[in-house]
């Protein structure tokens, strides 16, 4: 599975690579997360999620 964001532009779409709402936060660390919970602990994965977010 992979995580994919799309912003409405133009009356179109395209493709995103970091989050509108929440500037800084890159598609592909919401991608590695998804792909770590699947083999980890869920609060270490959110941990982990956030802990990279505040850098």
């Amino acid at each position: 599975m992979k995580i994919i964001a799309f912003a409405v532009v133009d009356g179109g779409s395209k493709q995103i690579r970091e989050s509108l709402v929440l500037p800084g936060l890159k598609i592909s660390l919401l991608d590695e997360a998804l792909q770590r919970s699947r083999n980890m602990n869920q609060r270490l994965v959110g941990s982990r999620l956030i802990e990279k977010f505040q850098q």
